[in-house]
């Protein structure tokens, strides 16, 4: 069971939509999957959990932002932390 971590950069740019997506392959059901979302334009950082067992079997996973940054995830919803 390992902790494992992965960051994004998000830089919001004045598009209505911009994706991200994170790979998880190396994921196994009994990792715990930490996202931390880093603000470029501002000093704030968010912090996501997704336990293994609820990406088994995936190659992705995938999050959205909007034109201020506001982040809303695809297919599966994390524990924000």
């Amino acid at each position: 069971m390992a902790i494992i971590n992965r960051l994004r950069t998000i830089s919001p740019n004045g598009k209505p939509s911009t994706s991200y997506k994170i790979n998880v392959e190396k994921v196994s059901e009994y990792d715990t999957l930490i996202v931390t979302i880093d603000y470029k334009n501002r000093n704030a950082k968010n912090f996501y959990r997704f336990y293994g067992r609820k990406l088994k079997g995936r190659k992705y996973i995938h999050f959205n932002t909007d034109a201020v940054g506001i982040v809303s995830w695809c297919e599966i919803i994390p524990e924000e932390i």
